[in-house]
């Protein structure tokens, strides 16, 4: 008995260890990544797992008796449930697992990395510094809008007072 594990195989990439119920019973095939995830293969009829060229993201779970198919996916905190298989060329978002339609999933990720690119973007930085110096112009000219109309008021009210004396 013992693990099988293929070649290009990366077991807890991100260097967080993750859970994997008795490894003996588990078969990396090639081109696994696993990363921040768990593997729970338990001593029952359908307790054996194999995987082959797929990929399992971070806090994604994938109990006894499912099954991933080569080139498939389970995105970040995804939950493939006894008996579920993960199809080929497929992504899985979820608790439990459900398809993703692949342009849904290639949008979305391209959002994020576009903001993700902004955020870092030296342009953005730019921006932001002319934004916050637009912000601090408008408090200072705020307290000197607030400072002025206290001073009229003030010489209205003294007006007023005089005006009442005469």
């Amino acid at each position: 008995m013992g693990a099988k594990i293929g070649k290009n195989v990366s077991v807890f990439a991100g260097g967080h260890t993750g859970l994997m119920t008795e490894p003996d019973l588990v078969d990396l095939g090639d081109n696994v990544a696993l990363d921040n995830c768990s593997v729970v293969a338990h001593i029952n009829p359908r307790g054996n797992l194999a995987l082959n060229a797929c990929a399992l993201r971070s806090g994604s779970r994938l109990l006894s008796g499912a099954s991933m198919e080569p080139c498939s996916m389970l995105l970040e905190h995804t939950l493939l449930t006894s008996g579920e298989i993960a199809e080929s060329d497929g992504v899985y978002a979820g608790w439990p697992a459900q398809y993703m339609d692949e342009k849904e999933y290639l949008r979305s990720k391209s959002r994020s990395m576009a903001l993700s690119m902004f955020h870092t973007d030296p342009s953005h930085r730019a921006l932001q510094r002319v934004q916050d110096n637009l912000e601090d112009e408008r408090r200072r000219l705020d307290k000197k809008l607030t400072r002025r109309r206290i001073e009229l008021k003030l010489l209205h009210t003294s007006t007023i007072r005089n005006s009442t004396l005469m």
